[in-house]
């Protein structure tokens, strides 16, 4: 639900060419390229917004581009379209290994009969050989049950540590700093449920890139970075729209880029374990966020001096990619469909904030 201590505020309301523009970048691993190729469209045609909030791969994205150059754009495309997954996340040690050896067992047992050719010669077998078996066997019965505590008790079975390093690597944080679009991403405090807020305004830049990669930690994939507890994680769990804080940073008028159109639906049900569990957690932010802008627009019957809200989403039905299973050309296509949205889009926005 909206925060209500900031929906009371009053805000001063000026001529659409002075608007404060805020933009909220939904979440969800397939907007990722879609905000990029949207916020590319904006920074060429359109006025510079004065804040952009973002959770999860909607914080990924604001703060790629915030630099607002031609330079880092392109930087940036490069980057979205050569992205791998290995990039996001990887398996840690303690999984990998164990299941890499419990493979290889039935592959060795497989060599060593065919190297004894015959059950007798298996059955002559020198007490050397019965010992390496025996060892054989210790080794894949024990690192099966190691591996299965690990997935019953580890912080996680993936981590998001390569995420870490693609954005410590590929960020320019020195324009990131001398930005003066305000930047805020979203976390979850999985302990009280409320939200916790990093921003380029009131953060070290090392704490900002703490927080963005925070923002991206989904719950049950992905661990907790920098040695933490699971204190906190992906802040797309609070809902899709954190409309509130543009609210309480004065916007005159807020930008909700979903891109979705409001009735999704999906062409197939889930293939696995991780699918399911993705799709229940898309469908639950859906309805919340729906949930919130009907709200939002409710109290703002009550409240006309509340920012006016403008949903972008698409006509046609999002082409959906998941974080496991995508290719360069989802990324390039994802990357189009942004900008041609926004593109489509172009004379609505500026009646809202003007012209260039």
């Amino acid at each position: 639900m909206l925060d209500r201590l900031f929906l009371g505020e009053e805000i001063e309301t000026v001529n659409v060419g002075n608007k404060k523009v805020g933009l909220v970048l939904a979440p969800t691993f397939m907007r990722l390229p879609l905000h990029c190729g949207a916020l590319e469209y904006w920074r060429e045609h359109l006025r510079k917004p004065d804040v952009i909030i973002g959770a999860s791969a909607g914080a990924l994205a604001g703060i790629s581009m915030l630099p607002w150059t031609e330079t880092n754009s392109k930087a940036v495309m490069e980057t979205i379209k050569n992205l791998k997954n290995r990039e996001i996340f990887t398996m840690p040690w303690t999984i990998s290994a164990p299941a890499s050896v419990i493979a290889l067992f039935p592959t060795s047992l497989f060599i060593n009969i065919l190297k004894k050719k015959s059950v007798d010669a298996m059955c002559k077998s020198t007490k050397l050989d019965f010992l390496t078996s025996a060892l054989e066997t210790l080794l894949f019965w024990g690192m099966g049950v190691f591996l299965i505590k690990e997935f019953l008790y580890s912080k996680s079975i993936f981590s998001n540590k390569p995420l870490e390093n693609l954005l410590r690597n590929k960020l320019d944080f020195k324009a990131i700093g001398r930005s003066d679009i305000l930047f805020e991403a979203i976390v979850a405090d999985m302990k009280s449920g409320n939200e916790i807020v990093f921003s380029n305004k009131t953060n070290t830049l090392r704490e900002l890139l703490q927080g963005v990669v925070l923002s991206a930690r989904l719950p049950g994939r992905f661990g907790a970075p920098y040695n933490e507890d699971l204190k906190r994680g992906d802040g797309a769990i609070l809902g899709h729209a954190p409309i509130h804080r543009a609210v309480k940073h004065g916007c005159d008028v807020i930008f909700l880029l979903m891109y979705t159109p409001e009735k999704e639906t999906f062409d197939k049900p889930p293939r696995n374990w991780i699918e399911d569990m993705s799709r229940a957690a898309e469908i639950t932010e859906n309805k919340l966020t729906n949930l919130m802008i009907y709200n939002y627009c409710r109290d703002r019957e009550t409240n006309p001096s509340l920012p006016e809200l403008v949903i972008i989403r698409s006509k046609k039905k999002i082409k959906p990619i998941d974080l496991a299973h995508f290719s360069q050309k989802d990324l390039i296509e994802g990357m189009n469909t942004g900008y041609r949205i926004i593109e489509e889009n172009h004379e609505m926005i500026e009646s809202f904030i003007g012209t260039k």
